[in-house]
């Protein structure tokens, strides 16, 4: 027989959450500063297929990467004249803006309408600002501005700094006004100075190129005011002090690189753009560079040593020094930690 069952009306609940990112995204700068991420997509709740359950729903980064690939799919179906870089330009340059600030959001939520609709491509799509270092610090960046349009644009460059920080910003572009035929493209300069140390510890905002389309392209910045300044080798060992040169039985070097951290209520992840072990004697005589391992997340590092000098050759009897040097990924002094031992 059949039956019928009635539910009633469904209440409604606000939703504080929606169209923000999700508090488990990750937040903050790339390793060389630039903004990460550069945009967001939906990563809650979305519906997928399910071998057994045949419809279910996931969470996470790598659905909203998935979706952020479907749309550069799509855009690049939309715009198949462009290149790689100017589809990413459309995608993070057309991005909605939402009240998550540009170190959570980037340049906004993702919006594939909007980005095959513009007019105005930009490389690069974020801006790697850097870290400020007193009174008389600048950087120069080159923006270069491509008309993907049919007709000739005049385009104004404006910047919009976030937050109460922007008197002590400037902010100038040489030229602030770029005409450009249909296919074309120029550089412009981009020079920002800080006059002093603001009282937060970071400045972020946008440039945006207006042409007076739907909307203008926006790029996200972010200056870094107070960058880490802590220890980058929290602890390292040898496993034996002396040793004899061995190819199959060598000795460990352990050692725990960069640093988790919490600043303002924040978890910070301090990576090391570079990590040194260099080989000297005893008196201080430089014998050259064992291994260098780039941009490294937090972690612990295991190297062998066989008892042979950089070239190959089987070190003498002797007293010899390690040294180990992490630079950070800003502009800042490196970490250096020193560990003695002997060949026998």
């Amino acid at each position: 027989a059949d039956v019928e069952v009635s539910l009633g009306t469904a209440p409604g609940r606000p939703n504080p959450g929606q169209d923000r990112a999700a508090p488990f995204s990750s937040q903050g700068l790339a390793f060389d500063g630039r903004v990460k991420p550069e945009l967001v997509a939906p990563g809650v709740g979305l519906a997928t297929t399910d071998p057994d359950a045949g419809f279910v729903s996931v969470n996470g980064s790598s659905a909203a990467a998935a979706v952020a690939a479907g749309a550069a799919a799509l855009l690049a179906q939309a715009r198949p004249g462009l290149d790689a870089p100017a589809l990413k330009s459309l995608l993070v340059g057309y991005a909605h803006p939402i009240e998550d600030p540009v170190t959570a959001a980037g340049a906004g939520a993702l919006d594939v309408g909007a980005a095959a609709a513009a007019e105005v491509a930009v490389e690069p799509a974020s801006l790697a600002l850097g870290a400020w270092t007193g009174k008389t610090w600048h950087v120069t960046k080159t923006l270069t501005l491509r008309n993907v349009s049919t007709r000739w644009l005049r385009i104004s460059v404006v910047a919009r700094p976030d937050g109460g920080e922007s008197e002590l910003l400037a902010i100038r572009s040489r030229p602030d006004q770029v005409v450009l035929r249909p296919g074309a493209s120029k550089q412009v300069a981009l020079t920002v100075g800080l006059a002093a140390l603001p009282s937060g510890r970071l400045a972020t905002g946008s440039i945006e190129l207006d042409y007076g389309g739907a909307q203008p392209l926006r790029i996200p910045w972010a200056i870094d005011y107070r960058p880490y300044a802590g220890p980058l080798i929290a602890a390292a060992r040898l496993t034996a002090k002396r040793l004899k040169p061995s190819d199959a039985a060598p000795v460990r070097l352990e050692l725990d690189a960069g640093a988790v951290v919490r600043a303002g209520g924040e978890v910070e992840v301090q990576p090391v753009s570079r990590l040194d072990v260099q080989l000297y004697r005893a008196d201080g005589t430089g014998l050259g560079l064992l291994a260098r391992l780039r941009d490294l997340l937090p972690g612990r590092y295991t190297f062998g040593l066989t008892g042979r000098d950089p070239a190959g050759r089987v070190l003498p009897p002797g007293d010899y020094r390690l040294r180990l040097v992490a630079w950070p990924t800003l502009p800042g002094k490196p970490s250096v930690r020193v560990l003695p031992f002997a060949v026998q």
